[in-house]
C-alpha cells in the first residue's frame, strides 16, 4: 500500500485468500481495477487509495520499486534515513491515533498570522529548522555553540533553555509544568502553549518563537542580539500589522469567462477526432495528466493515425516520456507501457504546452 506510516493493509481479509494476488483485482481485459470487488474487500480509505494508484492500458512488465524514492530506484541514503526513522520511533514509541497530530497541523495552517510565520511553525513542529546541531548532522562541519548562552544549539535551548528564551516567556506568563520540565523539540513547546496557557493568543506565542528564532539568526550574521522585552513588542507590532490589513481584504478580481476548446480553423488543418472520457477514479493530478496522454495515444493509434505531435501542460508528463529516466513512480506504469507503444507510430514527439 502507497501509505508511508506502514505500507501495511489494515482491512481485515474477508474473501481473499493466502494464495490471491493483486492481479485478481484488475480487470484484465479493460486494464482496470475491479471497483465493486475493492470497494467489497478493503476499507473506504483503503480501497480509495488503491483506486488512486493509475494502471496502464497498455501492457507492461511488472518490476520491483523502492516505495521511498520520487523515481522507485533503491539508494543506501534512502535505506538509512528509513532505518534511522525506524529506530527513533522505535525508541520513542508510536501513537496508534494520529488524530491529535491531525488536529495541531489544522491548526498551524489555520492560524491567523503572516504566512512566512505559519512555514516557521510547521518546520519548527517538523523539527528542520537549520540549528547548529541539525547542520551538522547534515554533514556540514560548523561550531555548535549556541552564541547567546554555553552549551550546543538545539531546538531546546534556542526555544527554552536560553536565559533570553525564559525572560520572553516568563514576561508572557509562560511557566513549565515543573521545574525539571525541558523540552526536546518545538512541538513540546506548542503542546505546553495549547494545554496550560489558553490565556494567551496563540497566535502571539507562535509570532515570538518566530522573533526568538529570527533574533537567533540576525546574531549569527553578527547583529545585536535584542532584549526579550523587544521580541515581545515586535511579535506585538507584527500581529497588530496583520489584523488591521486582513480586517480590510483586497477586492476580488472579476472572474474571467472559462475558456472552451475550438477545433482549429479550416486552412490550418482537418479534424480527425475528439474524446472526452471520465475515470471512475480518485487519480491525483500528476496520474490524470499521464493517464490523459496515455488515453490520447491510444485514441490516435485507434483512428488510423500514424504521425502524431502529444502536447501537454505537464512538465514532469512530458518530460518523463521524452527521457524515460527519473519518472515519478506514481505514474511509472503508464509512462512504461506508452513508450513501448510510441515506437509503432511511424514519428512522434512530445512537447510541452502552457
Amino acid at each position: 500500500m502507497p501509505t508511508p506510516s506502514s505500507y501495511k493493509v489494515v482491512s481485515p481479509r474477508m474473501t481473499l485468500s493466502n494464495g490471491d494476488y493483486v492481479s485478481c483485482l484488475i480487470d484484465q481485459e479493460q486494464h482496470a481495477w475491479k471497483v465493486d470487488a475493492i470497494h467489497c474487500t478493503f476499507l473506504p480509505h483503503e480501497a480509495q487509495v488503491i483506486l488512486g494508484i493509475p494502471l496502464s492500458s497498455l501492457p507492461i512488465v511488472d518490476c520491483l520499486v523502492w516505495a521511498v524514492t520520487p523515481n522507485g530506484a533503491f539508494s543506501v541514503r534512502s535505506a538509512y534515513h528509513v532505518a534511522k526513522k525506524l529506530l527513533d520511533s522505535q525508541a520513542e514509541g508510536q501513537c496508534s491515533d494520529n488524530s491529535a497530530m491531525k488536529a495541531l497541523w489544522k491548526l498551524i495552517w489555520g492560524l491567523k498570522c503572516l504566512s512566512k510565520i505559519r512555514n516557521f511553525a510547521w518546520r519548527a513542529c517538523k523539527n528542520i529548522l537549520p540549528t547548529k546541531t541539525r547542520l551538522r548532522d547534515r554533514h556540514i562541519p560548523i561550531e555548535v555553540d549556541y552564541d547567546l548562552c554555553e552549551g550546543v544549539e538545539t531546538i531546546g535551548r534556542v526555544f527554552w533553555k536560553c536565559n533570553l528564551a525564559k525572560e520572553v516567556w516568563t514576561t508572557l506568563k509562560i511557566h513549565p509544568p515543573n521545574q525539571s520540565w525541558e523540552p526536546r523539540d518545538f512541538i513540546d513547546i506548542l503542546w505546553l502553549f495549547q494545554e496550560n496557557h489558553s490565556h494567551v493568543d496563540l497566535e502571539i506565542l507562535i509570532t515570538t518563537a518566530w522573533g526568538i528564532w529570527n533574533n537567533r539568526s540576525s546574531i549569527w550574521q553578527g547583529a545585536i542580539s535584542k532584549t526579550a522585552l523587544r521580541i515581545i513588542n515586535d511579535a506585538h507590532r507584527f500581529m497588530i500589522e496583520y489584523w488591521k490589513v486582513a480586517s480590510h481584504p483586497t477586492p476580488r478580481q472579476a472572474v474571467t469567462s472559462p475558456k472552451f476548446w475550438k477545433p482549429p480553423p479550416p486552412d490550418c488543418g482537418q479534424l480527425m477526432g475528439a474524446l472526452s472520457k471520465m475515470l471512475p477514479y480518485p487519480l491525483g493530478a500528476l496520474e490524470a495528466e499521464a493517464k490523459a496522454v496515455e488515453c490520447g495515444i491510444i485514441f490516435a493509434w485507434e483512428l488510423g493515425l500514424r504521425q502524431v505531435i502529444v502536447e501537454g501542460d505537464s512538465q514532469v508528463v512530458i518530460h518523463a516520456f521524452n527521457r524515460g529516466t527519473n519518472t515519478p513512480l506514481p505514474i511509472q506504469q503508464i509512462i512504461s507501457g506508452a513508450q513501448t507503444w510510441l515506437p509503432n507510430f511511424r514519428s512522434w514527439k512530445a512537447t510541452f504546452a502552457q
